[in-house]
């Protein structure tokens, strides 16, 4: 799949355009597209696909001005969606490394495992 082949889903755009400008908003991701596991690697540290990056700006880009917080695993997929989501919105946001969202965490027990 090359990276024009990655959209946002026809449901989020329209879910988004259902949603009051002045509604809070809160979204909910576990990062975009990644590069491939190698066999054995419980894939810590592999990173976004540029394709993935370009997603992750776009779907900044609806969120814009809307985007007032960024929470992610410290796992690297994760923390570059989260850097890519304030690149694409263009607001100056921190993003806050949560381990209760991975690594391990609420979703990952045992990372050897995961």
């Amino acid at each position: 799949m090359s990276d024009a082949d990655w959209r946002i889903p026809s449901s989020t755009t329209r879910w988004f355009a259902d949603v009051p400008a002045d509604a809070p908003v809160a979204v909910l991701l576990r990062h975009s597209a990644r590069s491939p596991f190698l066999p054995g690697d419980a894939g810590d540290t592999v990173p976004l696909t540029s394709a993935g990056v370009g997603l992750a700006q776009r779907l900044g880009a609806m969120l814009g001005d809307r985007l007032r917080s960024l929470q992610a695993s410290p796992l690297r997929r994760c923390m570059e969606t989260a850097e890519a989501l304030r690149s694409g919105a263009g607001v100056d946001v921190p993003v806050v490394a949560d381990r209760l969202l991975g690594d391990p965490g609420v979703f990952v027990a045992d990372a050897r495992l995961a």
